[in-house]
């Protein structure tokens, strides 16, 4: 039963992640057409970069989740990308971790150049 405790924490974990994925790239989408979003989603993405550092560039949900279902199962792993891990489970893809990690990069400069670019015109 004890067991069971730890992977409804770990998915919940899971959804509240995809949530903050989600709200990350449709606030940069809502920020190109809605300029007054431009300051909150500086922030936001300031506040997500901010977090990641302390845990060598992985975000702390990801490796919270992670322990969460180690506990169920020891050899469980994200093997270094939360979104690779799910999308290739979802979409029976295999992508590998440095291609979305670098994708991901990608996407925080383009985020940060429309944001920046919105808030200086």
């Amino acid at each position: 039963m004890r067991s069971q405790k730890y992977l409804i924490y770990a998915d919940l974990i899971a959804y509240l992640h995809l949530a903050w994925v989600v709200f990350l790239v449709g606030g940069t989408v809502f920020t190109s057409f809605q300029s007054g979003y431009a300051w909150y989603q500086f922030w936001i993405l300031t506040l997500t970069l901010l977090v990641n550092l302390p845990f060598k560039n992985s975000c702390p949900l990801t490796v919270w989740e992670e322990s969460l279902r180690k506990k169920v199962q020891p050899e469980y792993s994200h093997r270094g990308s939360f979104i690779a891990t799910y999308i290739n489970g979802l979409l029976g893809t295999s992508f590998r971790p440095r291609t979305i990690n670098i994708t991901q990069a990608l996407f925080y400069i383009i985020s940060y150049a429309i944001v920046v670019i919105t808030l200086i015109s």
